[in-house]
C-alpha cells in the first residue's frame, strides 16, 4: 500500500455500511474492513460467528455510534466470535486474526499496515466509510469468507484498489448515494421491525389487561360475599352484645346483692369491680374503679398482696392465708385466677371471708392445750397426745424427727395407721384403751419394728393419763425411747466377747484393724509367733516383721484396699521369734455399716509355708516327670525301632546270616526294655516304700566280679580299659546279691557310656572299718559341682539336651542310692568338674571275714521232672491270655519243646475249658475282659479238678503287693512279662506245687 487509506466513523444519524479489503504493509495477510450501521449489528455478529480461529486476515469493523456514549461493541463482539476483539488504539501494528473496533468520536486511518486514530468533531451528516484494499481475485481471496450479500462489493472495492486507479468523482458519488440509500433502507427495515414489535407488545398488553379486567371482576363478587358475611357477623356480634349487657347486669347486682369482701382486678392490677361488702371492710369507694390495687390504703394488713396476686396471675393457682385488720379482725385471704370463657387468665379475684369467730375459738383452744403440749415439748423423747379413740392430737418435734414423719402424716391420724402399721399391735391397742378408763399405765412396752426410712429399731414405749387444766377430756401421753443403740452396744459386747473367745483358740493370726488400716487388734497365735508381748503388738507395726522382699508389695496391696474397701488377699513371708520367715496367706475383708462406710476390718493369717514348700517340691517333680517322660518316649523308641526295623529284615531277608543278626538284635533289644520296665517297676517300690530285699550271706568278691565280666563288652566296645582291683579276705555281706550286682552293674554301665571312647574305668573293693568299701572312678566327662547333690534324685541326668547320645531314663543312681541305703550303706558322687571324670563310692555294711568265698546259688526245690529217657516229660499247658499275639508265640515255643496247648482269651472261657483240657499247667494273665485273673485264679482253686494244676501268673502287674494277692489266692508262680523262655520252660517241668518265685 503506497498511499494512506482512512476508515472514518460518523455521528449516530444513519450510514451505508460496506466492506473494503485492504492489503497490509508487508502484504503476508489481508485486512478487512467492514462498515455497519446500528442497525448492522447483528449481521456484524453473524459475520464474526461464522470466522474460523485461523482466517490469515485481520478484521477492522467501523461502525456508527453515538459519540455521548462509551462504546459496549468491543463486549458485545467478543461473546459471539473465538477472535480477539479489542477497540483500535494509536499507531499499533495490525495482527491477523484479530478484530479491531474503532472509537467513538475517532477518525481512523491505516498506512503501512499500522493504524492511526485522530479526533473528530461531531457533525450531523453521516460519513462514509471508504478505502482501499489489494486484489481480491484468486483462490485465497478473503471474500470466499464473507456472506454472500457482502461478496460483490467486497469484490468491487478489493478489484478498483488493486488496480490502482481511483474511480470517476461522478461514479463516486453514486456509490455514495448508493451507500446512503443502503443504510436509509436498513433504518427504515429496522424501525419497520420495531414498529412490529411494538404492536406485538401492545396487543400483549392488551390481553393483560383483559385478563386483569377479569380478576377485578371476581373481587368485586368475592366483596361483595364478604360484605354478605359481615352483615351477618354484625348481627350476631349484636346478638352477643346484648348477652354480654344482660350478663353484666346479672353480674353487678349479684355483686351489689353479695354480702362476702369480693374484689375482681386485671392483669394490670387495677380494680374492675368490687362489692359492697368489699367497700366496707377496705374502704373502697366507686371512683377507685380503675385504680392500681396497690395504691389503696386498706385498713386490712396484707403487706405483699401486689406479687400475691401476680403470683396467682401468673401459676395460674389459688392462694390462701390468714390476714387480719388494724382492730384485729380475722379474716381468711383467698386469691383465685379469673379465667373467661376461652380458659384465659385475665386477672384475679380478691375474696376476703370472716373467720374472727373461728380464730378465736381455735385461738382459745390452743390456750388450752398448751398445757399438755409444754410438757411434750421439754422432754427429749418422742411424744404423742392421743384422744380417747387412740387418735393423735399432737406430736412433739422429737417425735418428727425420730420417725423422719410430717405433721399431716401424724396428727389426727389413729395411732395404728401410723406408718406403715407399726404400731397396730393389738396387745399394744389393749393396754392403750385400758389407759383412760381404768387409769392404768404403761411401763417399757418393747416394740421391736423396721421402721420406715430409719430401719430396724427397738423402742420401749411408756403411757399413762394426763388432764388438761380447763377441764377438757383426759388424754393419753405416749412417750418412746430409742434403745436400739444401747442393744446393739450390748450386741456388740457380747459378739466381741466371743470374737476374742473364739480367735484365741484358732491357730490361725486373727487381727483387726481401724478403717484407716492401723491394726488395733492381734489374737494370742500372733503373740506366740512373733514373741511379743501385748505391750510390745501395741508399739509394733505389723510390717517390721515382713520380709523385706515382701515388704513393699504388702503395704501397696494393704493401702490400695484401705482405699477402695475391696477384699484384701495376699502371700507373703512373716518372721518368726526364732528368726526363720514362714508363709502366710493373709486376708482381710471390711465390715460396713447401712450407708456402706466401713466401720471395721477383721482378717487372718495362715501358716502355708508347709504348702509353699509342698507346691515347690510338686513343681519340681513335675518339672522332672516331664523331662523323664519325654526321654522315656525317646528310650523307648529307640528299641522299639530297632525291633521293627529287625522285623522287616527277617520278613524279607534270604540269607541266613541276616535272620541270625535280627534275632540277635531284637534279643538285645528286649532285653533293654525289660531293664527300663524292671528300673521303672523298682523305681515305682521305693517311692510307695514296698520295695523289699532278699537278704542272705553274699561273698563280694565273685558278685562284682559278675557284674563287671556283664559290661565288659560295653567296655571293650568303646576301647575303654576297664581295671578291677579286689582287696583279699573281704568279708561278707549280709544282703540280696541281685540288687547289689545290679547296684554294681549300674554304675559301671554309666561309667562306660559317660566316658569318651578310649578311657578308663577303674574298680576297687576294699575293706575300710566295718565297711566294704566299693569305688567306681572314669576318666569322662564328670559332674558340675553345682549338679553334685542333685545327680542321684529321679529322672536327673547330667545331659538333658536333645543331642544327647547316651540313652538313659535318668533313673539308675537313683536306684543305686536307694537300694543301698536300704542295705544300711551310702553312696558317695565325686568329681573335679567337667570334662574330668567322676567317682562314685558306695559304702556297705559288712557281717565278719569268715566264708570270704560266699555261697552258691540256691537250690530249686523242685527239679524238673524227666521222662524215661531223660528228657522233660510232656504237659497239658492252658493259656489264658487276652493279647493273641502274646500267647500265639508261647503256644509256638512251648509247642516246640514237646508240649500240649490251649488258649483262651478271657477268665469265663477259661473256667467252662478248664475241666474238660484237665491241664496240668496254667499260663494265667491277670487284666483280663469280663473277669481278672485274681477271681479266675481263686475259682480254680475251688475246683476239685483243678487241684494239682499248677497256675503260672504272667503279668505285667508284678509289684510285691500284686505278688502277695497271688499268694493269697493259691498261685504257684508270678512271673513279669515279659519273662524269659527258658525260666518259663523250667518251670512248666517242675514238678508238684512250689511256691510264688520273684
Amino acid at each position: 500500500m503506497g498511499t494512506s487509506e482512512s476508515l472514518q466513523a460518523g455521528s449516530p444519524a444513519e450510514s451505508p455500511g460496506g466492506t473494503e479489503v485492504l492489503r497490509s504493509r508487508d502484504a503476508s495477510f489481508v485486512v478487512v474492513g467492514v462498515g455497519a450501521s446500528a442497525g448492522g449489528l447483528e449481521a456484524l455478529s453473524d459475520l464474526l460467528a461464522n470466522l474460523p480461529e485461523k482466517t490469515g486476515m485481520a478484521v477492522v469493523v467501523v461502525q456508527h455510534l453515538d459519540p455521548q456514549h462509551e462504546s459496549k461493541l468491543s463486549n458485545l463482539l467478543s461473546r459471539v466470535t473465538h477472535l480477539p476483539v479489542v477497540e483500535a488504539m494509536q499507531d499499533p501494528a495490525v495482527q491477523p486474526d484479530h478484530v479491531y473496533i474503532i472509537p467513538r468520536n475517532m477518525t481512523m486511518t491505516i498506512a503501512q499496515g499500522v493504524l492511526q486514530l485522530a479526533f473528530e468533531e461531531p457533525r450531523h451528516e453521516p460519513a462514509a466509510v471508504s478505502g482501499s484494499a489489494a486484489d481480491a481475485k484468486g483462490p485465497n481471496s478473503p471474500a470466499r469468507w464473507l456472506p454472500r450479500w457482502l461478496r460483490r462489493p467486497f469484490r468491487r472495492a478489493t478489484t478498483s484498489v488493486a488496480a490502482g486507479v481511483s474511480a470517476p468523482p461522478d461514479e463516486g458519488e453514486v456509490d455514495r448515494l448508493r451507500q446512503e440509500l443502503a443504510a436509509m433502507r436498513d433504518y427504515l427495515q429496522s424501525v419497520i421491525e420495531q414498529k412490529d414489535t411494538v404492536i406485538e407488545e401492545i396487543l400483549c398488553s392488551n390481553e393483560e389487561l383483559q385478563s386483569t379486567n377479569d380478576e377485578l371482576e371476581t373481587a368485586k363478587e368475592e366483596l361483595q360475599s364478604v360484605n354478605e358475611e359481615l352483615v351477618t357477623v354484625n348481627e350476631q356480634l349484636m346478638s352477643r352484645n346484648l348477652e354480654l349487657t344482660r350478663v353484666s347486669d346479672d353480674m353487678t347486682n349479684l355483686l351489689g346483692s353479695a354480702n362476702v369482701p369480693i374484689v375482681a382486678v386485671g392483669v394490670d392490677l387495677r380494680i374492675r369491680k368490687f362489692t359492697p361488702a368489699a367497700g366496707k371492710v377496705l374502704n373502697l369507694l366507686p371512683a377507685d374503679v380503675g385504680r392500681p390495687i396497690g395504691e389503696l390504703k386498706s385498713v386490712v394488713e396484707v403487706s405483699d398482696l401486689e406479687a400475691l396476686i401476680t403470683g396467682v396471675i401468673d401459676t395460674a393457682r389459688s392462694e390462701e392465708r390468714e390476714v387480719r385488720d388494724q382492730a384485729g379482725h380475722w379474716y381468711t385471704l383467698c386469691v383465685r385466677p379469673y379465667r373467661t370463657a376461652e380458659n384465659k387468665i385475665d386477672g384475679a379475684v380478691v375474696v376476703f371471708g370472716d373467720i374472727d369467730e373461728a380464730k378465736q375459738a381455735q385461738m382459745r383452744l390452743k390456750e388450752s392445750g398448751e398445757y399438755a403440749q409444754s410438757i411434750v415439748e421439754t422432754v427429749r423423747e418422742p411424744m404423742l397426745i392421743l384422744t380417747e379413740d387412740l387418735r393423735v392430737k399432737s406430736a412433739n418435734q422429737s417425735f418428727y424427727q425420730t420417725f423422719r414423719v410430717k405433721p399431716e402424716e401424724t396428727e389426727n391420724l389413729f395411732l395404728y395407721d401410723l406408718g406403715s402399721g407399726q404400731w397396730n399391735i393389738s396387745s399394744l391397742r389393749t393396754l392403750l384403751e385400758d389407759i383412760l378408763p381404768g387409769h392404768h399405765t404403761i411401763e417399757e412396752y418393747e416394740v421391736e419394728h423396721d421402721f420406715p426410712v430409719i430401719g430396724h429399731r427397738v423402742m420401749l414405749l411408756n403411757a399413762r393419763r394426763v388432764c388438761p387444766r380447763d377441764g377438757a377430756p383426759p388424754l393419753i401421753l405416749l412417750a418412746f425411747q430409742d434403745v436400739t443403740e444401747h442393744r446393739r452396744a450390748e450386741l456388740l459386747r457380747q459378739s466381741w466377747e466371743r470374737f476374742r473367745i473364739l480367735t484365741e483358740t484358732m491357730p490361725q493370726i486373727i487381727f483387726t484393724a481401724k478403717p484407716n488400716g492401723v491394726v488395733d487388734y492381734f489374737n494370742r497365735h500372733w503373740t506366740e509367733f512373733t514373741g511379743l508381748s501385748s505391750l510390745s503388738i501395741e508399739n509394733l507395726s505389723w510390717t517390721q516383721f515382713v520380709h523385706p522382699a515382701d515388704l513393699e508389695e504388702s503395704l501397696r496391696r494393704w493401702q490400695h484396699c484401705i482405699d477402695t474397701g475391696e477384699p484384701f488377699q495376699l502371700e507373703h513371708r512373716f518372721q518368726r521369734s526364732d528368726g526363720v520367715y514362714r508363709w502366710h496367706l493373709s486376708r482381710a475383708n471390711a465390715l460396713r455399716d447401712a450407708g456402706g462406710n466401713v466401720l471395721i476390718w477383721t482378717g487372718s493369717s495362715t501358716d502355708i509355708d508347709d504348702q509353699k514348700c509342698s507346691e515347690s517340691a510338686l513343681k519340681y517333680a513335675d518339672k522332672h516327670k516331664n523331662e523323664f517322660l519325654a526321654m522315656l518316649a525317646h528310650e523307648l523308641r529307640n528299641p522299639l525301632a530297632a525291633l521293627k526295623c529287625g522285623l522287616s529284615l527277617l520278613t524279607g531277608a534270604s540269607h541266613e546270616s541276616d535272620r541270625d543278626w535280627a534275632l540277635r538284635m531284637a534279643e538285645h533289644q528286649v532285653r533293654l526294655l525289660t531293664r527300663m520296665v524292671n528300673d521303672l517297676l523298682d523305681t515305682s517300690r521305693i517311692t510307695r516304700g514296698t520295695f523289699q530285699l532278699q537278704r542272705e550271706r553274699v561273698g563280694p568278691a565273685e558278685l562284682i566280679e559278675r557284674a563287671v565280666d556283664t559290661v565288659r563288652h560295653l567296655a571293650e566296645a568303646k576301647e575303654h580299659h576297664l581295671h578291677l582291683t579286689v582287696a583279699p579276705n573281704l568279708p561278707q555281706l549280709q544282703a540280696d546279691p541281685a540288687r547289689l550286682e545290679q547296684v554294681i552293674n549300674n554304675l559301671l554301665t554309666n561309667a562306660v557310656k559317660f566316658t569318651p571312647q578310649g578311657g578308663r574305668v577303674e574298680v576297687s573293693v576294699v575293706a575300710e572299718g566295718g565297711d566294704l568299701v566299693v569305688t567306681v572312678r572314669d576318666t569322662g566327662i564328670g559332674i558340675a559341682p553345682d549338679f553334685l547333690t542333685r545327680v542321684f534324685d529321679p529322672f536327673v541326668q547330667v545331659d538333658t539336651s536333645l543331642v544327647r547320645g547316651r540313652g538313659g531314663l535318668g533313673i539308675g543312681l537313683t536306684l543305686v542310692k536307694a537300694i543301698v541305703e536300704l542295705h544300711g550303706g551310702s553312696v558317695e558322687a565325686r568329681s573335679d568338674g567337667l570334662n574330668r571324670g567322676c567317682e562314685i563310692v558306695v559304702r556297705l555294711p559288712t557281717v565278719g571275714a569268715n566264708n570270704v568265698n560266699g555261697s552258691g546259688p540256691p537250690s530249686l526245690e523242685n527239679g524238673p521232672a524227666l521222662a524215661a529217657d531223660g528228657a522233660p516229660e510232656r504237659r497239658r499247658i492252658l493259656i489264658v491270655e487276652d493279647n493273641l499275639d502274646y500267647a500265639l508265640g508261647l503256644r509256638r515255643l512251648l509247642e516246640s519243646a514237646g508240649h500240649e496247648l490251649h488258649i483262651c482269651k478271657d477268665g469265663l472261657g477259661a473256667l467252662s475249658q478248664a475241666s474238660a483240657f484237665a491241664p496240668d499247667v496254667i499260663l494265667l494273665d491277670l487284666g483280663l475282659p469280663g473277669m481278672d485273673g485274681y477271681e479266675v485264679a481263686r475259682r480254680m482253686r475251688e475246683d476239685e479238678s483243678l487241684a494239682r494244676a499248677r497256675i503260672v501268673v504272667i503279668s505285667g502287674y508284678a509289684c510285691e503287693e500284686d505278688r502277695r494277692r497271688s499268694r493269697e489266692i493259691g498261685v504257684d508262680e508270678h512271673l513279669a512279662k515279659p519273662v524269659r523262655f527258658s525260666k518259663l520252660l523250667r518251670i512248666v517241668t517242675e514238678t508238684g506245687r512250689g511256691s510264688i518265685r520273684r
